[in-house]
């Protein structure tokens, strides 16, 4: 039995890349690298299962950060960020949370106003 086998995976995933550390780097990650970003992307996509309201927070950061970049922002591989944008909204609808709704679906339309498409078709399915 491995050492990863006992350890279940919201731990595993806390322990390797906490929230705190992935906070930190959106908030002094140089914002022209956005490149950078697409690991963030792949991290918050699982971890978004285990605390949507802090990627939900992550993710209005990086917003923050990317309208500060001193050339357009482009996201070439958009399939993490649409994963977890998608269950922060099932997460909020479930919770029937007015504010919440509001505040992801803003979240969404910034990312398209940055060039991501897929995402309308998570709004188109609400």
């Amino acid at each position: 039995m491995d050492c990863l086998s006992i350890i279940p995976p919201s731990d595993y995933l806390s322990k390797v890349v906490p929230i705190s550390l992935a906070t930190k780097f959106v908030r002094h990650c140089p914002v022209n690298n956005y490149r950078d970003f697409d690991s963030l992307l792949v991290w918050a996509s699982i971890y978004v299962m285990y605390d949507f309201l802090g990627v939900l927070e992550i993710f209005e950061v990086l917003l923050d950060r990317l309208s500060q970049a001193d050339e357009p922002v482009h996201f070439y591989r958009s399939d993490d960020l649409v994963v977890a944008l998608k269950v922060m909204l099932q997460e909020a609808d479930m919770s029937d949370d007015i504010e919440l709704i509001d505040r992801i679906l803003s979240l969404q339309d910034k990312f398209i106003g940055l060039g991501v498409g897929d995402i309308q078709e998570i709004q188109e399915g609400y």
